[in-house]
């Protein structure tokens, strides 16, 4: 089940266009997770589309675990742009890029 504050993004149906996101993610931190969470975007597949999910939110950092996406552990918005953070082995912190800044490397 989803999480309470989850924002779930509709997926592209296989006749429509899908337009490139305006943000991408860099790893931050593998191996660790935010000290604090601001916000749970719920259980999405992976750190690009969490990156998505952030930006639109301007949350600078997120946590993401690929490990656990199955049962939920999803995509979370760190606290801070710098976060803190802890050692776990199943989470990564990751940057919102903004790929829309001519000085941001996004492929």
């Amino acid at each position: 089940s989803a999480a309470p504050n989850a924002t779930s993004f509709p997926s592209a149906a296989p006749n429509n266009a899908v337009s490139a996101s305006r943000y991408g993610s860099e790893l931050r931190h593998n191996n660790t997770e935010c000290l604090s969470q601001l916000k749970n975007y719920g259980n999405l597949s992976s750190p690009e589309l969490c990156a998505m999910a952030a930006g639109e939110d301007e949350c600078g950092s997120f946590m993401f675990s690929s490990s656990y996406t199955v049962w939920g552990w999803g995509c979370r918005c760190c606290s801070s742009p710098n976060p803190n953070h802890k050692d776990h082995d199943l989470w990564a912190v990751y940057d919102v890029v903004d790929c829309d800044d001519p000085n941001s490397e996004c492929i």
